[in-house]
């Protein structure tokens, strides 16, 4: 076989036949015209103004296999820490909201045979809370809105005394001294203030979180303990002294040396006193500054049918328990009694009742004006009309007794317009209060 060793001589002579090793003579001149019409690329556009060169003309070094245990670790991180932060989201408490003032309307509570029911707003439909053999009323919900109490009757025993959550969980019975009937939340649910009215000196302050009570003794009948709002160690109660005349107290929560306050100056030397003195003085409602009370008491009402009748007051209260006014707050002289006034969650007003010839009825007063502006909310009834006010004071539940037997009648009041609006709940209801 011959080998050919000519091949590179043909190659070359078949390039400079096809193409010239040098450019056509007018080629320079006809690339010096185009450039001259051409624009220059912008400098932001050119990656070397940026990227050193060495960054995108290096060749990439191949990059190895991640094992598959440490991508496992990796996911496994990560699983974990979303957990956690789900973890963190459930458990966070809710927002509660302030112990006084406006708050949100949250749900309704309230007893029907023996079983405690709740519904999410007062019209809608009810769901069982706390049910089981044993009869259980009368629930009330803390300021904050998070807690809740209620009676319990067990077969062939007394009543006592229950906690649970506001959902109904984790209920427990708290541990009070003696038989009570009367109590009231401290404004940040950590304590209920609790009397026996039948004559006994003391009260007790009960921990809800199931640490000991503390008996009081104040050495003279005692009824309605409420706390007073932004003084921790301060309780005012209705006491009597040893000559029979009842009045409020301020006390700390050591029961020591209570404060009688100076009310309602001459109260003494009112007309029939001595035969109307264990209704004087009743019905005590703070403002959240705790410096504003609302108190009702007879005072004469000689244009009234009866004579005396009750009078609604508001009296300024000083830090150390001094008086510093105390008037008078009378709507309509011609009503035989006004009284059992709550401030409206705002505390520009307030809530009362009133009785004109033997019927009852509730009216609301701006407290900016005088109460003879008050207007009637259309709620009559033979008897005492007990109510509770939404915590929104946009509306408020009443329960209007029967003339003649049978069940209250329940109704829910819009205090703007005063149109009315049947329930079906019972008159131990309870209305929480959530933040806005």
């Amino acid at each position: 076989m011959t080998t050919r060793d000519d091949f590179d001589r043909h190659l070359a002579a078949w390039f400079e036949a096809s193409a010239p090793s040098s450019e056509p003579e007018p080629l320079l001149g006809q690339v010096l015209a185009r450039t001259a019409r051409t624009r220059r690329r912008p400098a932001w556009r050119i990656p070397e103004r940026w990227i050193p060169m060495s960054a995108i003309t290096t060749r990439s070094a191949r990059v190895g296999q991640v094992p598959w245990r440490t991508i496992g670790l990796i996911a496994l991180l990560i699983v974990t820490l979303v957990a956690g932060v789900l973890v963190i989201a459930g458990t966070r408490r809710p927002a509660l909201p302030p112990p006084f003032g406006v708050a949100g309307d949250g749900k309704v509570l309230y007893s029907f045979d023996g079983d405690i029911f709740v519904r999410d707003s007062p019209t809608a439909a009810k769901t069982p809370l706390i049910v089981g053999p044993t009869i259980d009323e009368t629930p009330a919900v803390s300021n904050d809105g998070s807690k809740l109490v209620f009676s319990r009757h067990e077969d062939g025993g007394a009543s006592s005394m229950w906690i649970a959550n506001v959902d109904g969980s984790a209920s427990r019975r708290l541990d009070i001294p003696f038989a009570i009937s009367w109590f009231e939340w401290s404004p940040n649910g950590t304590d209920l203030y609790v009397a026996n009215e039948d004559g006994r000196s003391t009260m007790a302050i009960v921990p809800t979180d199931g640490s000991p009570s503390t008996t009081l003794d104040l050495g003279m009948p005692v009824q309605v303990p409420i706390h007073r709002p932004g003084y921790d160690d301060q309780i005012l109660c209705k006491g009597q002294d040893s000559g029979g005349n009842w009045g409020f107290y301020m006390v700390g929560r050591d029961g020591l040396h209570p404060q009688r306050l100076d009310l309602d100056p001459g109260f003494r030397s009112d007309t029939d006193y001595l035969s109307h003195r264990d209704e004087y003085f009743s019905g005590p409602a703070w403002a959240s500054d705790g410096r504003r009370l609302l108190y009702y008491t007879l005072e004469p009402a000689l244009t009234s049918a009866t004579n005396p009748g009750f009078r609604i007051h508001l009296a300024e209260i000083g830090p150390a328990g001094e008086v510093l006014s105390d008037q008078v707050l009378e709507s309509d002289r011609s009503h035989d009694n006004e009284f059992n006034a709550s401030w409206l969650p705002t505390e520009d007003g307030i809530l009362f009742q009133v009785v004109k010839g033997g019927r009852h009825a509730l009216a609301i007063a701006s407290l900016g004006e005088t109460l003879g502006t008050a207007r009637d909310l259309g709620v009559h009834g033979a008897d005492w009309i007990s109510s509770i006010i939404a915590p929104d004071g946009q509306s408020v539940i009443v329960a209007v007794p029967p003339v003649v037997g049978g069940l209250q009648s329940m109704s829910m009041v819009d205090l703007k317009s005063f149109t009315d609006t049947p329930l079906d709940v019972r008159p131990d209801v309870t209305w929480q209060r959530v933040a806005r």
